[in-house]
């Protein structure tokens, strides 16, 4: 008799577990109604023992020369760039989360592969995510059909340096696991717009204030297993463009906002900022709009491809940045890390017993750095705050990753950039990527996803701990909703991709990829 009811408790446990697996809840971690399961129960693997280390690595030039993916080179370093990484272990298989104070990265599958051999951490098991920094270069060539900012020989040199310290890193991290726990909540910032802005003149870059635009910052902890904090990965949507148009290399927004939280944290605490649906969103605050009212800015019609900017902030930068004289310092080749600019909050009057134009554009970039810290200060603070608040914490945890690559029809670009280059093909590919930390979903795709795609994705994964994170191990350029190509905004005209195959690819595709390996 025993051994019967001892047989059909197990049935039935078993039966109520598959029935959550194929089901559609939507499940949190690190929250209250969890309950006594903690994270969730893995369905794909049993939990294991969670390990884990976190680093952070300079990645800042030695040599500027050629690597302003805005055209030209950096006149000066304002403050370094960092490459971090987290690195998971299960017991069973490993996951790493890297992230860069940089633009954009190309196709990172030979990396990838490469860690794989090197490191131990499979290929599809890394997602690598640039912050979008417009103030730092990119990584790797274009992608065949993607519209993205090509790199010379300059720019190859440094992909190389940089990949080898990736390496390096990940070897590094694998040294130093150890027993942790994690995880996750979510709060609010104010940081960010919409930025596709209408006036008489017809669609544009501004600010537009109306538009939907997400304030959600998602907040993943991981801390020893006595309560130290080891890392922070921070998911946000807006572009780091504060100071596009200084000229001066910087971490600029995300990069603000890291260094804040490990600066008050201290104890080596690593940072690591994802971008999450910012193809729309411009930071509030930017170098054009730091020192005067914030304009709605439209685009004439039609503009050459040098007038087309990339962000809200090109317009006024591109002016100031056009002049000789309108950066503080000489455009020096080959200027290295040790001729960093002086700390502008030192500075009383910026510019003065400069030409005009000089003078205003160091004006303006005063300003920018002021705006780009207190930006970064807010959006820190308010992950301090979250982590404050994540109690419940797990070490038992299930890992799984997973690819997937869509072929999309290829759009040919219009009123691009002149920095802007896209190859003739037939089709373009859109590369998501799934890091699956237990209840927690960090759902990468290769491009600027917009903010009503992300919407759609939140609504539809049956996580609700899903962390959307954009140009995620490739960037082909901008992936807007099916909706908005009715409209010629500065996104579609900058997307890659033939309406109709993108957005229920990424929407669907990544809800799918969750499902399985939850």
């Amino acid at each position: 008799m025993r051994i019967l009811l001892a047989a059909l408790l197990l049935a039935y446990g078993a039966g109520a577990q598959a029935e959550a697996c194929g089901g559609e809840q939507r499940l949190d971690a690190g929250r209250a109604e969890v309950g006594a399961g903690g994270l969730g129960t893995a369905c794909a693997a049993p939990a294991g023992a969670l390990r884990a280390a976190a680093l952070r690595v300079d990645i800042t030039p030695r040599d500027l020369r050629g690597l302003n993916p805005m055209g030209g080179s950096f006149t000066a370093v304002h403050d370094p760039i960092y490459l971090r990484a987290l690195l998971l272990d299960d017991g069973r298989q490993a996951v790493a989360l890297v992230s860069l104070d940089l633009i954009e990265v190309g196709d990172t599958t030979a990396v990838r592969e490469r860690i794989a051999r090197e490191v131990g951490v499979a290929a599809d098991h890394v997602l690598i995510s640039p912050s979008h920094d417009h103030n730092a270069p990119r990584l790797g060539r274009v992608t065949p059909g993607a519209l993205a900012h090509d790199g010379g020989p300059e720019s190859d040199a440094y992909t190389a340096w940089v990949y080898d310290r990736m390496v390096a890193v990940l070897r590094e991290a694998r040294a130093a696991l150890r027993p942790a726990r994690l995880g996750s909540g979510r709060g609010q910032v104010d940081v960010n717009m919409n930025r596709d802005a209408y006036s008489e003149r017809g669609w544009g870059l501004g600010l537009a204030p109306q538009g939907p635009s997400d304030k959600t910052l998602r907040v993943l902890k991981v801390e020893t297993e006595d309560g130290a904090p080891l890392a922070l990965v921070l998911n946000y949507g807006v572009h780091s463009t504060v100071t596009l148009g200084s000229a001066e290399l910087s971490g600029d927004l995300a990069g603000a906002a890291e260094r804040y939280v490990e600066e008050t944290l201290g104890q080596g605490v690593v940072a690591l900022w994802t971008p999450a649906a910012l193809g729309d969103q411009a930071p509030r605050v930017s170098r054009p709009n730091a020192v005067s009212r914030p304009a709605v800015v439209a685009a004439p019609q039609p503009a050459p491809a040098a007038q087309q900017p990339a962000d809200v902030a090109s317009r006024a930068a591109a002016a100031a940045a056009s002049q000789p004289d309108a950066v503080a310092s000489p455009a020096a080749a080959g200027v290295s890390v040790s001729q960093r600019s002086a700390d502008r909050r030192g500075a009383s009057v910026p510019g003065e017993g400069a030409a005009p134009a000089a003078k205003d554009a160091q004006r303006a970039n005063a300003a920018a750095w002021r705006a780009m810290d207190a930006q970064g200060l807010l959006v820190g603070a308010e992950a301090l705050r979250v982590a404050d608040g994540i109690t419940i914490l797990r070490s038992d945890v299930h890992l799984a990753a997973a690819q997937r690559v869509i072929s999309c029809p290829v759009k040919t670009g219009r009123n691009l950039m002149s920095t802007m280059k896209q190859q003739t093909v037939d089709h373009v590919p859109v590369r998501l990527s799934l890091l699956l930390i237990d209840r927690v979903a960090l759902a990468g795709v290769s491009g600027e996803v917009l903010n009503a795609i992300g919407s759609r994705l939140y609504a539809t994964s049956p996580l609700s701990d899903t962390f959307l994170v954009s140009i995620a191990n490739d960037r082909i350029g901008y992936l807007p909703p099916d909706a908005a190509y009715d409209q010629p905004l500065f996104e579609v005209n900058g997307s890659p991709v033939a309406r109709g195959c993108a957005e229920n690819a990424i929407v669907d595709g990544l809800s799918q990829m969750i499902r399985e390996h939850m």
